[in-house]
């Protein structure tokens, strides 16, 4: 028996015969859909950028290490301290290396909640333990650097005592003696203007820093109403369409 060849005509047929079922089941799903996306919590965030400060253009904290602090369980104990228990967990903060300089890295730190004001309030006091919690770590390690400023200020202060008390007779000792004295001094005095270039200098040590200038902001995320519309209805029509051909494959064939 020869079989018939379908075409075009007979799908569009069959899509003809059956498109209230289609249209029916298509608008159901996205209805369905857009009601329980309505009834979800909301989800809201805020995103900021945290740039590690540097001392002597080395890094003050190591950009994965802190990441990993921030989704820690001692960080997230500590917030809901702060905050008079909010009842926090890891799912509300997370942290991710955006990029990595050579001495400033820069951490994408986002902050999310169910509710906008908690949201921020959240973002807030992160923003504040990170910041005191980097300004003690600068404070210690530029601490270092400007005892050695300090130092290097009292040799050379040392030096132009030692060449007050060079006779002044022009014998070859005394001469002797101010050349040395003059080349201490030069070397010293070159030293303390590199250190205080570098304690100095916000190129060669600088504090941690909010970088991104929508500090605050509060959007929301989810449930995104639109698109789970959109995809229910998407899969409601194919559903139905694979449907209607089935159902016409049983009515011819039967």
């Amino acid at each position: 028996m020869e079989e018939k060849e379908i075409e075009l005509k007979d799908y569009l047929q069959v899509i003809w015969r059956y498109k209230m079922f289609i249209i029916a089941i298509t608008v159901s799903a996205g209805l369905f859909a857009g009601i329980v996306s309505l009834l979800l919590p909301p989800t809201y965030e805020t995103t900021f950028l945290f740039k590690i400060g540097k001392v002597w253009e080395e890094p003050i904290d190591n950009e994965y290490l802190l990441s990993e602090f921030i989704e820690s369980e001692n960080f997230i104990a500590e917030m809901n301290r702060i905050l008079n228990g909010k009842n926090i967990s890891e799912k509300n903060i997370s942290a991710k290396v955006k990029f990595k300089e050579k001495s400033s890295p820069i951490l994408v730190i986002r902050v999310r909640s169910h509710i906008s004001s908690t949201t921020a309030e959240i973002a807030d006091k992160v923003r504040e333990a990170l910041l005191e919690r980097h300004r003690i770590i600068f404070n210690q390690m530029i601490k270092e650097y400007l005892k050695m400023e300090e130092e290097l200020k009292q040799r050379i202060s040392e030096i132009e005592k030692g060449r007050k008390k060079i006779p002044t007779n022009n014998t070859l000792l005394s001469l002797l003696l101010e050349k040395e004295n003059i080349a201490i001094y030069l070397e010293f005095d070159k030293q303390l203007r590199e250190v205080h270039i570098k304690n100095s200098s916000p190129l060669s040590s600088t504090m941690s820093e909010i970088i991104n200038p929508s500090v605050g902001v509060v959007v929301r995320i989810q449930p995104r109403i639109l698109l789970n519309i959109c995809l229910a209805m998407f899969l409601g029509f194919v559903i139905s369409l694979s449907t209607a051909f089935l159902l016409e494959y049983l009515r011819t064939s039967w």
